[in-house]
């Protein structure tokens, strides 16, 4: 890789990783930084791509983004909250504040086989 495509390839990275640790959605995160969007999902393909021909694997997962619905403080229950995953409209997950990681890791692994 050229030297000055590995320095490209570092900026998209750190760019990536702002917006998807913004608040703001992608488009207004572009707006507000000069970013051209069409420019921003070509960058994030080819980094996708990237890693996977770096790791030697090719990635069946799509990428979720969650964004939490705005509740007011009156509304929020005192047991835990959760979080719930819908896949094809087939598929719920409910997660609790306290999940396993590790058991939603595995359970994405066999969902992610009998998907495919």
């Amino acid at each position: 890789m050229p030297k000055h495509h590995k320095h490209t390839v570092k900026k998209w990275r750190i760019v990536t990783q702002n917006i998807e640790n913004s608040d703001l959605s992608t488009s207004e995160y572009c707006k507000q930084n000069n970013i051209s969007v069409k420019t921003f999902y070509a960058w994030k393909t080819k980094l996708r791509k990237l890693d996977s021909n770096e790791s030697g694997i090719k990635s069946h997962f799509q990428e979720l983004k969650l964004k939490e619905p705005e509740i007011k403080p009156s509304s929020i229950p005192t047991s835990s909250r959760t979080i719930d995953i819908f896949l094809n409209d087939k598929i719920r997950i409910s997660l609790a504040d306290d999940f396993n990681e590790s058991l939603l890791l595995k359970t994405i692994k066999v969902l992610n086989k009998a998907v495919c």
